[in-house]
């Protein structure tokens, strides 16, 4: 499939997601491509924003859960995490990492991308039942 995506260096993290989005949708398994609204901001004064959080991690939002899941099972896989970053971005946070290590030991492929590119690599590699890079150097997966 050929897909042209601008020049990644100076996109945001944001952008990045959405050209992982609209890749899936052109790709045919987009409604099988999930956001998660974590880091979301949340609008209001600092008491109805406590008030709004405290029903968001009522209903389970949880720190740390990756941006964007694939529903689609896999190799050895029952569906893919992917935590996005942009490109130049720093590691993932400590909460991050322990969900991607956590999925991982639930069956599941985890990875971190910097960038819609690392994303289409990594989507590719899950597609072919191919386990994860992340981690590779360090043995954290």
């Amino acid at each position: 499939m050929r897909f042209d995506a601008p020049k990644a260096i100076d996109l945001s993290e944001t952008a990045h997601q959405k050209l992982c989005v609209e890749y899936a949708d052109r790709a045919g398994w987009g409604h099988l491509l999930i956001m998660i609204p974590n880091g979301m901001q949340i609008a209001g004064d600092t008491a109805a924003r406590a008030r709004y959080m405290a029903s968001l991690k009522a209903m389970g939002l949880r720190p740390g859960v990756s941006d964007l899941f694939l529903a689609w099972p896999s190799g050895p896989h029952h569906g893919a995490w992917f935590e996005m970053k942009k490109i130049g971005a720093r590691a993932p946070g400590a909460e991050q990492v322990a969900f991607l290590l956590n999925m991982h030991k639930q069956g599941y492929y985890a990875d971190v991308c910097y960038g819609f590119d690392e994303w289409v690599h990594s989507v590719t590699r899950y597609m072919r039942g191919l386990e994860s890079l992340w981690g590779a150097e360090d043995n954290t997966v």
